[in-house]
């Protein structure tokens, strides 16, 4: 049987018993009640002819943090980088909300229906959030909810996945595209890496994302052509790469773009994202505020080069396979898009930026060209562009909107990098004082 004695240096006790092999066995315990009840364990093995052994310790509850971690690693074989980024930042900015309510050590059962909702609330009245924006990411805690319910380590951990019902959002868009001619008047109006960025979104109907990636190694000057790589792909299409033609006037631009190396379009942004708002502003300046637009400023380039290429009546599955899309079985199985697709015709149909003018902008032209502009000129476009747009003041006056903007802006003397100009550069008469 077990015995109970004092441990030698005085701290605790010691229980001591043999096992069914006869072997002698000792065990310390910190107090007395302890080491009774230890005893109780030893003598009732003993008893059933069974050694006493120690309990497996309990298993450790996995911390949310750890959960979320496991989960972005598996996320990391089916989502790409940008979306991966976009799904680190909505965890963590979970998780320091729970932290703010529960405090450090959160427990995986508070998991509910209801805290999805209280996350919800709180995105929109705390953090100010559209109603798109917070409905997003309570879906993406939800993917991780469900991603842990159905995994072999973590489903004893966590509650029963149940989805929070959210209302609507927003009207689904309707297909408005803007106009060759309404695209090339935000082109002429942008300056800097924003003119490089949209004349590539008008040329090639790419998002936003994938001309932010691509780089000067990926084009063919003297091929005309133009490689997407794999990694830039978001539909089951695109993940594969491609190689597309470049229409040639946009290589004929593309050919005074300075150094090529590095990046295609040189943003200095840290995330290589342009601004939205700023875009908006740039589309505000050129005339073009329906809202469907606006708020896609930049995908709104895809729109009007699908619709423009239709509306010439080019091939659809060229159009498809340029901007990414999928194809049908036939197309994407048992055609090679070298020869099969008429994409060189295809891309040869996109007409030059300004080439289009007269399509959309013919009844703007109230006033014959010149190619010189007088101080009463530059007051007169001041007073009438809070009537009219940039690009219908540039028509009337035979000048380019950078021009027009620029006496807007009160810059008519000077350019964008602060170098002095001629007034023969900006299309003023040298003859006549600048205004302003």
């Amino acid at each position: 049987m077990a015995s109970i004695e004092k441990a030698p240096n005085g701290k605790g006790y010691r229980v001591r018993w043999r096992d069914m092999s006869g072997k002698q066995c000792c065990r310390h315990c910190p107090d007395h009640d302890t080491a009774k009840k230890l005893r109780l364990k030893v003598e009732s093995s003993i008893a059933l002819g069974q050694d006493w052994n120690p309990a497996d310790p309990t298993p450790t509850t996995p911390t949310l943090e750890v959960i979320c971690q496991s989960y972005l690693d598996d996320q990391v074989r089916v989502l790409s980088p940008r979306t991966l980024e976009g799904r680190h930042f909505v965890l963590n900015q979970f998780l320091t909300w729970l932290q703010d309510r529960f405090g450090e050590n959160i427990d995986t059962k508070r998991i509910s229906r209801q805290l999805m909702a209280d996350f919800y609330a709180w995105l929109t009245s705390v953090r100010e959030c559209s109603a798109l924006t917070a409905g997003q990411r309570v879906r993406n805690i939800e993917s991780l909810w469900r991603w842990a319910c159905d995994h072999d380590d973590y489903e004893p951990h966590m509650p029963r996945y149940k989805k929070l019902v959210l209302a609507p959002t927003q009207p689904k868009l309707r297909p408005i595209a803007p106009t060759w001619a309404q695209m090339d008047a935000v082109v002429e109006s942008t300056y800097g890496w924003y003119h490089p960025f949209f004349t590539m979104l008008r040329y090639t109907g790419l998002r936003k994302s994938q001309v932010m990636r691509l780089q000067w190694d990926d084009v063919d000057m003297e091929a005309g052509t133009l490689y997407i790589r794999p990694e830039l792909g978001k539909s089951r299409r695109e993940k594969h790469g491609r190689t597309v033609p470049l229409s040639p006037h946009l290589l004929k631009e593309m050919a005074g773009w300075g150094k090529r190396q590095g990046w295609l379009v040189p943003c200095a942004r840290a995330n290589r994202l342009p601004d939205a708002e700023k875009s908006k502003r740039i589309w505000s300046r050129a005339g073009i505020i329906h809202p469907d637009i606006l708020r896609q400023p930049h995908h709104a380039f895809r729109k009007g080069l699908v619709s423009g290429l239709r509306a010439m009546r080019a091939d659809k599955d060229a159009i498809k396979y340029l901007v990414g899309h999928d194809l049908d079985v036939m197309g994407e199985v048992y055609s090679d898009p070298s020869f099969a697709l008429a994409l060189r015709e295809t891309v040869a149909m996109i007409p030059a930026i300004g080439a289009s003018g007269v399509m959309d902008l013919s009844g703007l032209l109230t006033a014959p060209p010149i190619s010189k502009l007088t101080a009463d000129d530059v007051r007169e476009i001041r007073k009438r562009v809070g009537q009219e747009s940039r690009m219908a003041l540039a028509l009337a006056y035979g000048v380019s909107v950078t021009t027009i903007s620029q006496i807007v802006l009160r810059k008519t003397w000077k350019d964008l990098d602060g170098e002095v100009c001629t007034p023969s550069v900006l299309g003023l008469d040298p003859s006549q004082k600048a205004v302003g």
